[in-house]
């Protein structure tokens, strides 16, 4: 009996890891991770948005230099590519300890157009004056909410 019962139990377990191994028909894959076919696919596009933020890195510089920004303790600029827009975003930030005022400009990094700006009045973090660009080419800056003004900056930061 003792005999029938181990071959028994060594039936059960060579069928359940047949069935671990087959997998009864249902996908064993995680349904977040991706498909071994979607992985070449991903490294291209992550490889892609790297090689195109390292781009914006260099258009921010070229456009701090075409514009003679400057990079001290009063100001500079940061890039951010935003791969959903595929867009290069830089923010030009300069303080003015006179007034005591942080003035912020948001520029196409590509094209290199201004796309709006912001005066902020620095000890109470007020904005003061918003401005955007409806279209670059064709429209001058017009004074927005700047509320407005926020969410269109971290639409395109933030991405």
């Amino acid at each position: 009996m003792l005999k029938n019962r181990s071959v028994l139990t060594v039936r059960w377990l060579v069928l359940l890891a047949a069935f671990a191994f087959i997998g009864c028909g249902v996908s064993q894959r995680s349904k977040t991770a991706p498909a071994a076919e979607e992985l070449p696919a991903k490294a291209a596009i992550a490889t892609a948005n790297w090689e195109r933020m390292r781009q914006c890195a260099d258009q921010a510089d070229r456009l701090a230099t075409r514009l003679k920004w400057r990079s001290d303790k009063s100001s500079g600029w940061g890039s951010h590519y935003n791969p959903e827009r595929q867009r290069c975003f830089v923010v030009e930030t300069t303080f003015d300890p006179a007034k005591m005022t942080v003035f912020e400009e948001i520029y196409d990094g590509f094209e290199g157009v201004n796309l709006g700006d912001r005066l902020i009045e620095s000890l109470g973090t007020k904005d003061l004056i918003c401005n955007i660009t409806a279209h670059p080419w064709t429209e001058p800056l017009g004074r927005i909410d700047c509320g407005d003004y926020r969410r269109f900056l971290l639409d395109r930061l933030e991405k």
